[in-house]
C-alpha cells in the first residue's frame, strides 16, 4: 500500500465517514442469553464471514495504529457526535 492511499484512508476515516446506529432491536437477545447450540448454528452458517471480518478487521488495526493517534480517535469521535446531532437537528427541523 502506498502513502497517498494510506493517506487517503486516513483523510476519509478522520474528516468524511461518520456513523450513527440504525436497525437496532431492543427486544433482540443478548448474545448471552442464547443457548451455545444456537450459537454454534449461527457460527457454522457464517463462518467464511466471521473469517473474512477477522481478516479485514486486523489488517485495519493494523493500519490505524501505525498512521493514528489516540488523540485522533477524540477528535474522530467528538465529530462524530457533533455529526449526530446536527443530522439529529435537521430531521427535526424539515418535518
Amino acid at each position: 500500500m502506498n502513502y497517498t492511499t494510506i493517506s487517503l484512508i486516513h483523510t476519509i476515516l478522520h474528516f468524511f465517514l461518520f456513523y450513527s446506529s440504525k436497525n437496532i432491536t431492543s427486544k433482540r437477545p443478548q448474545i448471552p442469553a442464547l443457548p451455545s447450540t444456537t450459537i454454534k448454528v449461527i457460527e457454522k452458517y457464517n463462518e467464511l464471514d466471521i473469517e473474512l471480518y477477522e481478516f479485514v478487521r486486523k489488517k485495519f488495526d493494523k493500519i490505524y495504529r501505525l498512521h493514528s493517534t489516540e488523540a485522533d480517535l477524540v477528535v474522530f469521535k467528538s465529530l462524530n457526535y457533533g455529526a449526530n446531532k446536527l443530522k439529529a437537528l435537521k430531521a427535526k427541523i424539515t418535518r
